[in-house]
C-alpha cells in the first residue's frame, strides 16, 4: 500500500500497521510504503482508512528478500527481457530482484 507522507509520522503509521497485522513501513521518498502479508491487506487498509489515513494505492506484489546488483551489458539484457515480458499479452505482472542505479535505468529506458 502507498500512503502520502503528509498523513502522519512514520512511528504513528507503523503503530497502526502493526496493530492491524501488517509487517513494516518503508520510506520511498515521497510516500510511505506499507508492507503486509497478502491475506492481511484488507485489514490493514481498513485500519488505515478508519483512522482517516488516506491510502493512495493497495495491491498485492512480490517484494524480493535479496537483490542482485547489475550494470552494463547485463543491465541492458535484463531491461530488454523485462520490456518483452511486459509487452506480452499473457503476462499480467512482472517483478524482479535486480538492483540497478537510477541513472542506468534511465539510460536503458531511453535506449529502448
Amino acid at each position: 500500500m502507498v500512503v502520502p507522507k503528509g498523513s502522519g509520522s512514520e512511528e504513528a503509521l507503523l503503530e497502526v500497521v502493526l496493530e492491524a497485522g501488517g509487517d513494516d513501513v518503508r520510506d520511498d521518498g515521497e510516500n510511505w510504503e506499507v508492507l503486509s502479508p497478502p491475506d492481511r491487506l484488507e485489514g490493514v487498509r481498513e485500519a488505515l482508512t478508519s483512522r482517516k489515513i488516506p491510502v493512495t494505492s493497495a495491491e498485492v506484489a512480490m517484494v524480493p528478500k535479496t537483490t542482485v546488483k547489475i550494470e552494463g551489458k547485463k543491465a541492458q539484457q535484463v531491461m530488454t527481457m523485462i520490456d518483452a515480458l511486459e509487452e506480452h499479452d499473457d503476462v499480467q505482472n512482472v517483478w524482479a530482484n535486480f538492483d540497478m542505479n537510477d541513472a542506468e535505468i534511465a539510460e536503458q529506458q531511453a535506449a529502448s
